[in-house]
């Protein structure tokens, strides 16, 4: 991840065998097409894939017409959102202790 700076937030949990459940959050469309084109990641987000018995992929925001095709392929829903609902610091320092 830290070789995609739009990566913005990058959460994976799997709390029972067969179900993972990710948070993504991306600066723009770039970043996100970036991210998946990663050849690293590849063959760990197919493993993935082919060890979950089902995958549901909420989406938010308004991706454009090329990442609505790759989320395709995860069968994307998409939902609306309450404005401002995601809100980024501009300024925000990953070492801050407040």
């Amino acid at each position: 991840m830290l070789e995609h700076p739009g990566v913005i937030a990058y959460h994976a949990e799997y709390p029972v065998p067969g179900v993972s459940e990710w948070t993504e959050v991306y600066a723009n469309d770039s970043a996100f097409k970036a991210h998946l084109a990663n050849e690293k990641g590849k063959a760990p987000l197919g493993a993935i894939v082919g060890a979950c018995d089902h995958i549901t992929c909420r989406c938010f925001g308004d991706p454009d017409p090329e990442s609505r095709e790759i989320l395709a392929g995860f069968g994307a829903t998409y939902h609306e959102t309450a404005p401002q609902s995601f809100a980024l610091h501009p300024e925000a320092d990953k070492d801050s202790l407040v």
